[in-house]
């Protein structure tokens, strides 16, 4: 292989990548107005955060109490700033904080 050859497919993932990327936005531009995207962004937010903490739940090591109480209290914590706030991403990173803290203190 030659170094062009080696510098165009370098190239042209980069472009691929990009492209990916970037495809969602300008595709919103043409569906602006359909509903169907508009019921998908106010449902899948909950929907996601209902996953995850169904997840976390999941994996609960019931043999250890500090297990089990940091995966309550982070999910007690997230709930709570999530229905003061409502901002998935404050409520997620909080009970992320809380649940490693408490794990790393316990």
């Amino acid at each position: 292989m030659t170094l062009g050859f080696i510098l165009l497919i370098i190239f042209l993932m980069g472009l691929i990548t990009y492209g990916v990327k970037w495809l969602p936005f300008y595709t919103v531009a043409f569906v602006k107005d359909n509903k169907t995207i508009e019921v998908l962004g106010e449902l899948l937010p909950p929907a996601i955060m209902a996953i995850l903490v169904m997840y976390c739940l999941f994996l609960i090591d019931y043999q250890k109490t500090s297990s089990i109480a940091a995966n309550y209290m982070a999910i007690g914590v997230v709930v709570a700033l999530h229905l003061k706030w409502r901002n998935t991403l404050i409520s997620m990173i909080s009970g992320l904080i809380v649940y490693a803290g408490l794990l790393h203190y316990s």
